[in-house]
């Protein structure tokens, strides 16, 4: 891959409102091992939850780290921990992969929630 001076690209960026993404892995084994790693856990999660959507980012505690933030509509997200943890704790302890799986309510089952707990307190 060419290397490319990012002057023209950010200014282009900038002129036209649209991000230029960075990414900074250790390597390219180790980005091509953590991204192997995203999609065998999406796997095993869509194979259970079809509806779930994803997004992968660098954890904000440890810069090492990534996490998989996992958009399911059920009633207790935990379940997708327990669905993946066992598999988590291998890419850590053998594989040295650093991800996280982390699930997330959606907007709208988060506020069905809340207003519930509000009327059964109020």
């Amino acid at each position: 891959m060419p290397l490319v001076n990012l002057k023209p690209v950010l200014r282009e960026a900038k002129a036209k409102g649209y991000a230029v993404a960075a990414f900074n892995p250790v390597d390219y084994s180790s980005m091509k091992a953590m991204v192997k790693a995203a999609e065998e856990l999406k796997a095993a999660i869509l194979a259970r939850y079809p509806e779930a959507q994803f997004r992968l980012s660098r954890a904000q505690d440890d810069r090492d780290a990534w996490n998989l933030w996992t958009l399911v509509d059920i009633e207790d997200p935990d379940d997708v921990n327990y669905l993946t943890r066992d598999r988590e704790i291998e890419m850590l302890t053998e594989e040295r992969i650093p991800i996280y799986v982390v699930p997330t309510l959606s907007r709208e089952r988060f506020t069905r929630e809340q207003t519930a707990t509000a009327r059964r307190a109020g």
